[in-house]
């Protein structure tokens, strides 16, 4: 090989040089920590730049899943209770009507909540009244008897929804077992309520009113066709798993007559209207999240 040979072969070994080192500097890197935006890949070997997220937590009385875990959820069941209650004489100014007795109530709940702390309760149900009637004195005539109806009642309430937990969680002395409440929750009730009778009949118990051989006497014509007021309590929910026991209780006032006066040949009262308390329990669940 001649002198302009090796001087070639030489400039072609030295050009092939510096090739070399910058391939062994390319396949000695390592991909970045970041993967590929959009691929969802990481290669083996690659430690990643995101830190692994944190467990969720146990929420206080409501789950991660299912309905609930929307914005708005709505619920559903039966409830079965009962009223004790019986005639209020304060706006009607009704001497008259007195005693108070236990009725049953039932239906069907449901609730709108959002953000499973504000909630709209309504219940539709049928419940019973009784209340015991002395006439009002006319002439000779001091009869008594035992009015009795029946009811289609619309209940309305705004709910507010709170955490036992952490109420309990907030008094030094109850933390340790504030735990056990995780899945109880409390929700102060207010709102009204409206209700259209069914039938009324009046039980005549003294043979001086009336007729003796035909005590019961039909007297829905005197009822108000809709007549209701406000009510305000409190209840109480115990999760078990997809569905949640409840039971509360409200105070209710009529503040439309329930009676207009009965003034008949058999009977002759005031008119007046009901007070008393609900008390409500059943089971509902969340149907619907949205």
């Amino acid at each position: 090989m001649g002198r302009l040979g090796k001087i070639l072969l030489m400039l072609v070994v030295l050009g092939a040089v510096p090739g070399l080192f910058a391939e062994g500097k390319i396949q000695l890197k390592r991909p970045t920590a970041e993967p590929v935006s959009g691929s969802g890949e990481n290669p083996a070997g690659a430690a990643s730049s995101v830190a692994p997220a944190a467990p969720a937590q146990e929420g206080e009385y409501t789950t991660s899943r299912g309905p609930e875990s929307r914005p708005r959820t709505l619920y559903l069941g039966p409830y079965l209770g009962f009223n004790v209650g019986g005639a209020s004489n304060g706006f009607s100014e009704s001497r008259n009507a007195n005693g108070w007795g236990i009725f049953p109530v039932v239906g069907l709940r449901s609730e709108l909540y959002f953000r499973r702390v504000y909630g709209l309760v309504v219940d539709l149900g049928y419940e019973q009244n009784k209340t015991y009637l002395k006439e009002t004195p006319t002439g000779n005539f001091a009869g008594e008897g035992v009015l009795r109806t029946d009811y289609i009642a619309l209940r309305s309430m705004f709910s507010y929804r709170y955490s036992l937990y952490k109420v309990l969680g907030k008094i030094k002395f109850l933390r340790p077992i504030a735990e056990a409440f995780k899945p109880f929750a409390g929700n102060l009730q207010a709102g009204f309520f409206a209700k259209t009778p069914l039938s009324a009949q009046l039980e005549l118990l003294t043979f001086g009113v009336g007729d003796p051989n035909d005590p019961y006497y039909d007297v829905k014509q005197y009822t108000r066709a809709v007549s209701g007021g406000l009510m305000a309590g409190l209840g109480f929910e115990l999760r078990l798993g997809a569905w949640i026991f409840f039971i509360d209780g409200q105070y209710f006032r009529g503040l439309l007559n329930s009676y207009n006066a009965i003034n008949s040949r058999y009977f002759f009262t005031d008119k007046f209207t009901d007070q008393g308390i609900y008390f409500s329990s059943g089971l509902k669940t969340g149907i619907y999240g949205f």
